[in-house]
């Protein structure tokens, strides 16, 4: 499972990024600048991950815009949370790799075939 974090405080970036490391979900960071080449690797992330996350608290206007824009372009599903502190992004990491873990167990589990 991948997450990718747009916008909120840079000085907690690498908390955020260790703290889904420990849940077993791989994590990128990108600040919500979308200005130059911002955009691009906004994009970039985007299409790698399973899911976003949105911190609308420290964002800017355009940068939340253009991650849901993206989010709808491909098909990746985005949750906008207006805090953008540690302790929301624990919970948020907790419940994505939750389900996750909820989906791959269904995933593995041994199909029925009806009987002929």
């Amino acid at each position: 499972m991948k997450i990718a974090f747009v916008g909120g405080l840079s000085r907690l970036a690498f908390d955020v990024l260790e703290d889904a490391a420990a849940a077993g979900v791989e994590a990128e960071w990108h600040a919500g600048d979308v200005r130059g080449r911002g955009s691009d690797k906004l994009d970039a992330i985007v299409r790698r991950v399973d899911e976003v996350v949105i911190f609308t608290g420290i964002n800017s206007h355009g940068g939340v815009q253009f991650a849901k824009k993206l989010g709808r372009q491909h098909g990746t599903p985005v949750h906008i949370v207006k805090s953008a502190g540690r302790t929301v992004a624990r919970q948020l990491i907790s419940e994505i790799a939750a389900r996750s873990v909820a989906i791959a167990a269904v995933n593995a589990a041994p199909r029925r075939t009806a009987a002929a």
